[in-house]
This record gives C-alpha cells, structure tokens and sequence, in this order.
C-alpha cells in the first residue's frame, strides 16, 4: 500500500498548488456481470468535478445507460427480455492527481449513487449503488482533458443479492484552474 501512495504522489507532483473545477461528459459500455437478464449496452453522461486539494476531489455526476435484450428459455421456449434503462445519479470522491495543471493524471475513486433500472413489464428496480475503480486523464494546454475510466458498480436488491456492472467510460473535460 506505501508504494502505491508513494506513486501517486509522484505522480502528483507538478499539479501540487494547483485547484481546479471542470466539467465534462462521457460515454461508453456497459456490461452486466453475472447477469443472464439483460445484455450489454451503451452509457453517457455528466460531470462536475471540484479539486480544493491536489490530491483530492470531490464529483457530481449523472449518467443514463441501457442494457441490451437477453434470451431466456421457459418451458422449451425461447423468450426475448427487454434489458431496460438505467439513470444513476451520485457523488464520488478521487484520490490521486486529480487538479487541472497539463499532463497525465492518474486517480482513484469511489462513489454512491441512487440507481433506477425501468423496463417493460417488470417493476422499477430503485437502490442505492456503490462504485470503485481506476481513472486517467490527459488534460492538454488549453485546458480540455481526456479522459478513460473504468469502475465496477455494485447495487444491493432486497433478498441478499445484487446487481453488478463493468463500465468502460471515455469523455472530455474543460478545467477551469483555480490557484
């Protein structure tokens, strides 16, 4: 774990004084793990992101994805599942390079949100979901950044089980740098 810390630092070094705000969207894919109802499908959304600290910050998103059909088998026949919608919307917290200054920035992050899954014909499934995950972004000299993301979200159901997703996120960024 101290090494892991110690590379982040380093790799935080030329961003130490700076704050940021910026704000951007994404999109990209969504995978159910573990999940025989529904298919993978596309996502895209917003974010606000705020930098008080250089090695810290705080987002705000909102984010709409599907889920594509699954097949099922009942009594010898084949079914088509609608796989649905989703919007998500919750905060996350980074750790790692996370201000505005040019170059690589490599974090962490962690976050909760309120998820609700609708399709047809099956009651609105609405929890509370948690993510984790790895992020990097390259943000250029005029202040836009590109960004690639992956998290693993995970959203409790009544019974035990839970719902999981693999999503693979890519997006830009405008910062805003504060000093």
């Amino acid at each position: 774990m101290k090494k892991v810390l110690l590379f982040v630092l380093i790799l935080s070094a030329p961003v130490w004084a700076q704050k940021d705000i910026s704000v951007g969207a994404f999109g990209g894919f969504n995978l159910p793990i573990l999940q025989s109802d529904a298919g993978a499908g596309s996502d895209f959304g917003v974010k606000a992101k705020f930098s008080p600290i250089p090695m810290l910050a705080a987002a705000a998103f909102f984010e709409s994805r599907t889920f594509g059909e699954a097949s099922k088998e009942v009594g010898g026949v084949e079914h088509t599942i609608d796989g649905g919608n989703v919007t998500s919307f919750g905060v996350e917290g980074l750790i790692g390079n996370t201000g505005g200054g040019s170059g690589p920035h490599f974090y962490f992050f962690a976050g909760i949100s309120s998820y609700k899954w609708t399709r047809d014909y099956w009651e609105d499934l609405t929890e509370v979901g948690f993510h984790i995950g790895p992020g990097f972004e390259m943000v250029f000299p005029a202040k836009i950044g590109l960004e690639l993301r992956a998290k693993l979200e995970i959203v409790p159901t009544d019974g035990g089980g839970s719902r999981k997703n693999g999503i693979i996120l890519v997006g830009a960024n405008y910062h805003i740098g504060l000093m």
